[in-house]
Parts: structure tokens; C-alpha cells; sequence
């Protein structure tokens, strides 16, 4: 080491060079070490406490503890020889000096998950709903604002039950000067008064463009299939233990399963050609659709199976040039700026992210420079 501490590392040998690289990361990184550990394994409220629970619980279904020894027992021998004197070198200071260890453990919120092919899979499935949602007239802004809300929702619902539950076991008096909070009654009044008039406006909402009436069995099964998905997350909420953490998914699931009802109920007794019965699929005076539900979901479809083939990346560029040559029908100058200027924001993106694009085929028999590979 220098005069300023810093350490200089020579060996005679590869593997030594890296069993030095870990014992010296170890000596100045082992409290971030661990704290990413603890983090990825789902055990930071046996060190942090209760708050840290919903950490641990989403870790754990993330599964990245499990991959990461799943695909660590897939390493060849060459990548092994590499790896294997660094993890030495971290276990020789800790065991060897265990009176240097950190005293402490603090908080690190960090999941650099890398893009996987089911991640596009999951957004082929949100994508067929959005599909859906706009062949029979559903609402895809309301869709779109549960899904990116629900998890603040449930997150604050919980605080606020904790709060409170707190307060009210200290007295009655102190419990109801929290719910007579300026805060609690200004949030009160606004969730009132955006559901008084979300209803009052649901009789305003205009269909995006000429859409048909069709007949009675599409809209009903995508009703029957949207309760059932909703049935199936009250039955996975009544498993869980912690009331807290059961009612927002529970009360969601009851009021989706008493709508979807009352749908199908309205259906039942409401004429054929009614507005309710809302089908882009069905022929506008005896003329189809310019646009179909199919060969659009075959778009997607198709870019998750050359994501599958020939890795996401190179997929996405194929997309682009097929889509805007023979569905949008431009230019092939235009199609190219184009095509230029999404790929690049998606390197942009995932630079930014800290991310990696699913792998396909192709790169596991071919060695390919990022961002191909």
C-alpha cells in the first residue's frame, strides 16, 4: 500500500491475482457486500426489522437467490477458474480477520434484475389484455392507472393502518386526533370524491372511433374470464396470513368479482346491438374491420419468438423494419431513421437502467459484442 492507503496488486499467477482482488474487496467493500447479500437472499428484516419485510417477501419471489445457485451449478470449468479464486480471497478475510468486520448493517435498495425472456412474456400478456380491453370497449387508462398505483395504494393503506392501529392502542382520544388529521381527511375527501365522479363520468366516455355492436358471447366470456382471474386472487388473498398485507388484494378481488356480476347480469337481460355489447371485430355495416384483433397480437406474438431465436435486441430491429415497411408501409429511408432512432433510445434505456437484453438461440452457440449478445 501507498502512503494514502491504496493497494497495489502483482502476482506471479492469474488465480492469485484474483484470490488478491477478492481479499482486498472484502477489506474495504464487506458492509456492502453483505448488505447486498442479505438483500437478494430476502433476510434484511432479521437485521432491519419488520419494515424490511416487504423487501425480503418480493426478493424471495423474485427467486434470485434460487437462479443464482441454479446457474451457478452450470458454469463451465473456464469460468469457474476465474470466479473461484475471487470467492476465496473475500472467504480468507473473513475468516481471517473477523475483528475487522463492519459492526453494523444499514439499508441498500438495489436490484439490478437482469432482462430475462420471461420479462417479455409478461409483457406479451399485459399486452393481449390492453388488446382486449380495447376490442370491447374497457376502460385501458383505468387499467393502466390501477396497475402503476396498486402497489403505492397498498403500501400506504398499510402505513396508515399502522399508524393508526398504534395510536388507538395508546387511547381512544389520541386514535381518533390521528383520523382528524388535516392529512387523513384531505386524502378522505379526494378518494370520496374521485369515485363520486370517475361514476358520474363512466356515462360520458366516447368509444375511440366507430366501434359495433356485436353479439352477446364475446363480451360475455371476456367478462367470465376476467372474473375468474379475479376469483383466483381472492382465493391466493385468503391465503395470506398478516390481515394488513391480505385486505387490499381481498377487497380489490370482491369488488372486480360483484362488477363482473353485475355485467353479466345487465348482459343477460339487455337486447343484442346494445352499446354494452362493444366489438371492434364486428362488421360496420356488413364491412370488417380495417384493423383485427389477430394479425395485431401476431405482431407481438412474433416478437417474442425471434426474441426466443435470435435475442431481443436483434429481434427489436427485425420488428421495427418488418412493422414500419409492411404495416405502417413507409419509406425504407423513413423506416431506417426510424428504426435508428428506437434502437437507440432502447440503448439509451438500458444504459441508464443498468440492464442487459434477453439472450435468444442464437447467442448460446455464438459469442456476439453487446449489444447483440
Amino acid at each position: 500500500r501507498d502512503d494514502l492507503g491504496m493497494a497495489y496488486l502483482f502476482a506471479d499467477t492469474t488465480p492469485d491475482l484474483l484470490r488478491a482482488q477478492g481479499f482486498i474487496t472484502a477489506q474495504h467493500r464487506l458492509l456492502q457486500m453483505e448488505l447486498f447479500r442479505a438483500t437478494w437472499q430476502g433476510r434484511l428484516s432479521s437485521v432491519l426489522g419488520e419494515k424490511s419485510l416487504a423487501s425480503d417477501i418480493r426478493m424471495r419471489v423474485l427467486g434470485i437467490e434460487r437462479n443464482s445457485r441454479r446457474h451457478s451449478e452450470q458454469l463451465s470449468a473456464a469460468t469457474r477458474a476465474w470466479l473461484q479464486p475471487y470467492v476465496d480471497g473475500v472467504n480468507a478475510y473473513v475468516v481471517a480477520y473477523p475483528d475487522d468486520h463492519p459492526l453494523e448493517l444499514g439499508w441498500v435498495g438495489l436490484d439490478p434484475r437482469p432482462w430475462e425472456l420471461a420479462d417479455l412474456v409478461a409483457l406479451l400478456g399485459v399486452g393481449l389484455l390492453g388488446v382486449f380491453l380495447k376490442r370491447f370497449e374497457w376502460s385501458r387508462p383505468a387499467f393502466l392507472i390501477g396497475f402503476v398505483l396498486s402497489n403505492q395504494v397498498e403500501v400506504y393503506v398499510n402505513q396508515a393502518y399502522q399508524i393508526a392501529s398504534h395510536r388507538f392502542s395508546s387511547s381512544l382520544a389520541e386514535g381518533m386526533g390521528y383520523i382528524f388529521t388535516p392529512i387523513v381527511l384531505v386524502i378522505g375527501a379526494v378518494t370520496v370524491l374521485s369515485v363520486y365522479f370517475g361514476l358520474r363520468q363512466t356515462q360520458a366516455l366516447m368509444p375511440e372511433g366507430d366501434v359495433a355492436s356485436g353479439a352477446k358471447r364475446a363480451p360475455a366470456i371476456f367478462t367470465l374470464i376476467v372474473m375468474g382471474y379475479a376469483a383466483f386472487a381472492l382465493f391466493d388473498a385468503w391465503g395470506i396470513k398478516r390481515t394488513t398485507d391480505m385486505v387490499i388484494p381481498a377487497v380489490f378481488a370482491i369488488v372486480a368479482i360483484l362488477s363482473c356480476i353485475y355485467l353479466l347480469i345487465k348482459m343477460r337481460f339487455t337486447p343484442e346491438g346494445h352499446p354494452l355489447f362493444a366489438d371492434s371485430e364486428a362488421p360496420i355495416n356488413g364491412t370488417p374491420p380495417a384493423v383485427s384483433l389477430w394479425p395485431s397480437l401476431a405482431w407481438l406474438v412474433g416478437l417474442v419468438a425471434l426474441t426466443a431465436l435470435f435475442g431481443f435486441f436483434i429481434a427489436l430491429a427485425l420488428f421495427f423494419v418488418i412493422f414500419f415497411r409492411y404495416r405502417a408501409q413507409i419509406s425504407w429511408r423513413f423506416n431506417l431513421l426510424l428504426t435508428s432512432c428506437g434502437l437507440a433510445f432502447m440503448l439509451g434505456m438500458v444504459h441508464m437502467l443498468n440492464r442487459d437484453f434477453p439472450p435468444g438461440l442464437l447467442q448460446s452457440v455464438v459469442s456476439l459484442p453487446w449489444p447483440l449478445n
